[in-house]
């Protein structure tokens, strides 16, 4: 699966083939109603920055699996709380976040911004490691 996150603060959820699989929708203000600017996955969670600044960190092993067999339809977050479950959001820099990326061997992610800086997280507690640049 692919996720691209889109100025409509919604993730879209691909095939690898191309085919638009789903989209999450945020009803709350887990997204901040902020549009998407970052999107980064491993095998179990996804990363999502957004233009306010902030990270967003959920648990999708369990999407994947729904995605895979049934998901043809828009979702809304709320409806599928077993399948996507939300870990943590916290406000990493002054603007938008421009990239995300996570570093398998020490389980960190570390984020780019407009604000002009680099900056290291724990990626499921959303604590400040240190700062690049």
């Amino acid at each position: 699966m692919i996720f691209s996150g889109h100025d409509d603060a919604a993730i879209r959820i691909w095939s690898m083939s191309g085919e638009l699989l789903g989209e999450i929708v945020s009803s709350t203000s887990i997204l901040t109603g902020a549009p998407i600017s970052a999107i980064e996955t491993n095998s179990s969670y996804l990363y999502a920055g957004d233009k306010r600044g902030y990270i967003s960190v959920w648990n999708v092993s369990r999407l994947r699996d729904f995605c895979h067999d049934k998901l043809k339809n828009i979702v809304d977050i709320n409806s599928i709380q077993m399948d996507l479950k939300f870990i943590i959001c916290w406000r990493a820099h002054n603007n938008s976040i421009v990239d995300l990326k996570f570093n398998h061997v020490n389980r960190t992610i570390v984020s780019a911004s407009l604000d002009e800086s680099a900056r290291i997280w724990q990626c499921h507690k959303g604590n400040f490691i240190g700062f690049l640049g």
